[in-house]
């Protein structure tokens, strides 16, 4: 091994003596195993030395260790913050010293024992070459998602982001509106609306730099604070809403609400010092306060009144109108589970609905004790108050049940879109025990995943995308085996709407977001600016994922049903939108 790839295995060992070993680190971990015998003769070693650590803390007192393990003493040292760790362990260890020998007997234990499952696992792989590699190259961290482009009107972008629309996901980096109007939605909670032609360039959930063109920055009190860079200032906001205009040789600043602080970029060369405080850098920082307007030259520090002009700038775009529900617009596939017999499912004619190839599958049944074996209620679905979206029938089931049905549009993680999910669940209660998953939800897999798993192979979860509620109301979503999730309070024995976002691209991160809609909570015409769960957005997933599982793992009674995929967020959410007063234009 090289001495960059052994910190790295260092690092990894420690993050898991500490047991907090994220599931894309595991993986890397397994990686590395598998590639190296000294990388697992290191690894024996490491948990073997930790091990003696936990159960002989007197070892660390000023006793020498035996000449054969001096090296394993130089590995902890270059663990980054063991030592650390192990200080505030020993202190805390003071004071509950019964129960932490305990646990750390239990701990050791669990830890031997993955430790050799691990080593197990990657013995069986064939050993490969070692290849070095320069720290330059080592991959870099991947981009993350940093904005939203929310809507659009008439918006016409340059050639390398001509194919933006509205759901977009933004990376860092520059953007020119040629022509018309767009909205972004920083992840941050703050909203450019940029009128083109604008030249403008991301830079962070909280920074941004404007070259050229008109904006309105909208933000609430409670989102923190905003840096907008343009040629010859910065900009930050508090609590604020204002119009900026860039032209050559001219900025103005028209302040609606709040306040903004509007610090110069350049100064003459006779203000410059080097001994320059940072009490000289505030008082150079001007204050323009609500319903107050500046111009500024390029090289001028100090701002000229001038009218205040609202009119002059576009703070708010069009409404669109209501989506008008076309089951051929946008929806790829769709499922109301609407079927004669309860039968059919497991008879092999569940092949209602739209957009598959051929019946669904069953992949597994087992009901729990005298409750209903077979899988449809074809008496009754699901429904929102006032909204005629269901046609009758469900999927409902207590036990452990799982059917998948191919796509005859895959969702496509290896090419540039936006795929929009919906179902309505319902659960009837609790999880009755403990370590009952207690889930309702679906699992897009590859053809390849199952292949393996038909062969009697090991599925690989890391081919796999799921959405769906578990446990106590957790909603979640996983892609990869990286999820986000949120604890939401959700009733029971009452219907709920579930949309979900993914965002699929060729050359950079994939990325899901999940809403859940009350029966009394509106749905609104335009995709929501805040969503429940946001997963990670670093993840290159270039996954085709042509099968969609429906599954239920639970004592309880869950419900699922009205199952839509489609391109667009009205595919998906136009059958639930109700009628809903057009939004009133502010007076120019």
């Amino acid at each position: 091994m090289t001495s960059n790839e052994r910190a790295e295995l260092l690092k990894l060992l420690a993050i898991l003596c500490d047991q907090q070993l994220s599931d894309a680190e595991q993986s890397r971990l397994e990686d590395v195993l598998s590639y190296s015998a000294e990388a697992r003769r290191t690894y024996l070693q490491y948990v073997d030395l930790h091990s003696r650590l936990l159960m002989h803390p007197g070892l660390t007192k000023g006793r020498r260790m035996p000449p054969s393990e001096a090296w394993a003493r130089a590995a902890l040292e270059e663990a980054v913050g063991l030592e650390g760790r192990a200080a505030a362990w020993n202190a805390h260890r003071r004071g509950w010293w019964t129960w932490q020998r305990m646990a750390t007997y239990v701990g050791v234990a669990a830890a031997t024992l993955a430790a050799t499952l691990l080593l197990q696992l990657a013995l069986h792989r064939p050993e490969l070459p070692a290849v070095a590699m320069s720290p330059a190259a080592w991959p870099a961290d991947p981009p993350q998602y940093i904005a939203t482009l929310s809507q659009t009107t008439d918006a016409q972008w340059d050639e390398q982001h001509s194919a933006l629309g509205s759901g977009s996901r933004l990376l860092p980096g520059g953007l020119t509106l040629v022509r018309g109007l767009a909205r972004i939605h920083f992840d941050s909670g703050v909203d450019l609306v940029v009128e083109g032609p604008a030249e403008l360039r991301l830079e962070s959930v909280k920074s941004a730099e404007l070259k050229s063109g008109k904006i309105v920055f909208l933000a609430e009190g409670s989102a923190s604070p905003f840096s907008l860079r343009t040629p010859s200032s910065t900009l930050v906001d508090i609590g604020t809403e204002y119009g900026v205009e860039v032209r050559p040789q001219r900025e103005e600043l028209h302040v609606f609400t709040g306040e903004v602080q509007r610090e110069p970029l350049k100064k003459r060369a006779a203000e410059k010092s080097a001994a320059e405080t940072s009490s000289s850098v505030a008082s150079a920082a001007e204050l323009v306060l609500a319903g107050e307007a500046r111009w500024y030259a390029a090289d001028s520090r100090a701002g000229q009144p001038t009218p205040l002009a609202p009119e002059r700038f576009v703070h708010e775009l069009p409404s669109s109108p209501p989506p008008q529900f076309d089951p051929t617009a946008g929806l790829l596939a769709y499922e109301g589970f609407s079927y004669p017999t309860v039968t059919d499912f497991k008879d092999g004619k569940g092949a209602g609905g739209s957009g598959w190839i051929g019946a669904w599958e069953l992949v597994w049944a087992k009901p729990h004790k005298d409750r209903a074996q077979w899988t449809l209620n074809v008496g009754a679905g699901l429904a929102r108050p006032d909204v005629q979206a269901s046609i009758g029938g469900s999927f409902e089931y207590a036990g452990q049940a799982k059917y998948r049905r191919r796509l005859a549009a895959p969702v496509r993680l290896d090419a540039d879109g936006v795929y929009f999910l919906s179902y309505l669940f319902r659960r009837e209660g609790p999880a009755s025990g403990r370590g009952i998953r207690n889930f309702v939800g679906l699992q897009f897999r590859e053809e390849a995943d199952l292949q393996g798993e038909r062969s009697r192979r090991r599925c690989d979860p890391r081919k796999q995308l799921s959405v769906g509620v578990e446990r106590s109301n957790e909603l979640f979503t996983s892609l990869q085996r990286e999820s986000g999730r949120a604890m939401l309070p959700l009733s029971y024995k009452e219907p709920y709407l579930v949309v979900a976002k993914i965002v699929a691209s060729a050359n950079n991160p994939d990325q899901v977001f999940v809403r859940a809609y009350g029966i009394e909570e509106p749905v609104s015409r335009e995709e929501p600016e805040t969503w429940s769960v946001v997963g990670p957005g670093h993840i290159h997933s270039h996954l085709k994922l042509e099968w969609l599982e429906i599954e239920i793992d639970s004592w309880r009674l869950q419900t699922l049903d009205e199952l839509r995929l489609g391109s667009s967020w009205a595919a998906v959410a136009g059958p639930y939108v109700t009628a809903q007063p057009a939004a009133v234009q502010p007076s120019n």
